[in-house]
């Protein structure tokens, strides 16, 4: 069977769905409306691979070419696949009860269910810094964005806490605690159909503030050092920076062609670090030097960039960003060595076999020995891939589970969630005990 939600799919899907609004008109007289969906490359495959390959290539790249990369938005607002509602919708959560699973326990991580969201969820991320990285003060939820309700669902653990109305067509999260927002943090969210990010505090779980950005906001990375935002507008090809100590935009930075994906490399803690920006139909991942906010190198030898992960600070070597490829009959996951010996870095890429369809990706320690791991959502699998990132070969595979999208691990990393899109569950997966945290991105 094949789950094909590429731009090829969704055409065919589109004359069909023609078809069905004029017979549907034309029987019973009902008005059909469609809404546009934001598009995404992946085939389905039942094959199954649990073995990891590599090959190693080295790209180097001056940024003086990178700057005139073009602005002009594409014809498709996003690689990503998102259905966005009209805001006329009901935007309570679902009452569904929740799916047990069939999955057995596999290296300590135990799939615990199916949750319910909102409709259509999207992105997930959690609130708060782990390992003491941030203050006291937060919460430990972890919140999803629904882009077919237009709304926030909030997680304890496995409790549903609230949901939270925001813009049209949420796609991701991301959080940060600005000194002078004291006591609470704040939660973004990209909302791809208003172009905005809503601002949510975290203590009364209500939006303060909504940021207008570029066309298509589809993803956003904080560098909760210095309180800065970056936001991919998957639609212009552009990346805004936000102060988040002020909620304002400071300025506007072209990448390639379909941005997608977002993560931040803080290489001492403090310093400003880089960016990095998957361009899903330029072949590249864009790298922003943080100290100019222009772009001075691209990552090349990756196909079909979608998700990204920064293992700095929990694999070995350091300073490695991991890369998931959507491209049709993908089941690939990069894992880009950074040296920065130089002003202009240079990248030394080796690819990980995963399950068909990486989309989502999320790094942490797990376990009583502290591994280095990477959790990856293989969507057209209906699995989740577990790679040991001290050699980069695969710990485990976890079936079963519906339309895995994008991953998050929460705050104190002893849940993975993974959203089912487009349904309108989340699956919670218990991952071993003893873990620890690493920094946002």
């Amino acid at each position: 069977m094949q789950k094909d939600f590429g731009r090829e799919g969704i055409s065919k899907g589109l004359t069909i769905l023609a078809v069905a609004i004029v017979i549907v008109i034309a029987v019973s007289g009902f008005i059909v409306v469609y809404r546009g969906t934001l598009t995404s490359s992946i085939t389905r495959s039942s094959t199954r691979t649990n073995s990891s390959t590599t090959t190693s290539t080295t790209t180097t790249r001056d940024g003086s070419s990178i700057s005139s990369s073009s602005t002009t938005s594409s014809s498709s607002s996003s690689s990503q696949m998102t259905s966005c509602s009209s805001g006329n919708e009901t935007t309570t959560s679902s009452t569904s009860e929740t799916t047990s699973s069939s999955s057995s326990s596999q290296n300590g991580n135990q799939i615990l269910g199916q949750y319910p969201t909102g409709s259509g969820p999207y992105g997930v991320g959690y609130d708060g810094a782990p390992n003491g990285q941030g203050p006291s003060y937060g919460n430990t939820f972890e919140y999803i964005a629904n882009s077919g309700s237009n709304t926030v669902s909030v997680y304890n653990g496995t409790s549903l806490v609230t949901t939270i109305p925001v813009g049209l067509c949420p796609t991701a999260i991301a959080w940060d605690y600005p000194s002078n927002f004291p006591n609470n943090y704040l939660i973004l969210v990209t909302n791809s159909g208003s172009g905005t990010v809503s601002v949510i505090n975290d203590t009364s779980n209500t939006v303060m503030k909504n940021i207008t950005v570029g066309k298509n906001p589809t993803a956003i990375v904080a560098d909760i050092d210095n309180d800065y935002s970056y936001v991919v507008n998957s639609g212009s090809n552009t990346v805004s920076w936000i102060d988040d100590s002020t909620l304002t935009v400071n300025a506007t930075i072209p990448v390639g062609s379909d941005p997608v994906g977002a993560a931040w490399d803080d290489l001492d803690g403090s310093l400003p670090g880089y960016i990095f920006i998957a361009n899903n139909k330029g072949n590249s991942v864009s790298v922003i030097d943080e100290s100019t906010n222009t772009v001075i190198a691209n990552v090349t030898g990756v196909s079909s960039p979608y998700g990204l992960a920064y293992g700095g600070d929990v694999a070995s070597p350091n300073d490695t960003l991991y890369v998931t490829s959507n491209g049709t009959s993908s089941n690939t996951v990069y894992a880009v060595a950074i040296n920065t010996t130089n002003s202009i870095p240079t990248f030394q890429v080796t690819n990980i076999t995963v399950g068909y369809g990486p989309l989502g990706i999320t790094v942490g320690t797990v376990g009583n020995s502290s591994l280095p791991m990477a959790y990856v959502a293989d969507y057209a699998n209906d699995s989740v891939t577990v790679i040991n990132l001290n050699d980069n070969t695969i710990n485990c595979t976890l079936t079963g589970i519906d339309n895995p999208f994008s991953i998050s691990f929460n705050d104190d990393y002893s849940y993975v969630y993974v959203t089912n899109y487009p349904g309108n569950t989340v699956t919670i997966i218990s991952v071993p005990s003893s873990g620890s945290g690493v920094r946002p991105g």
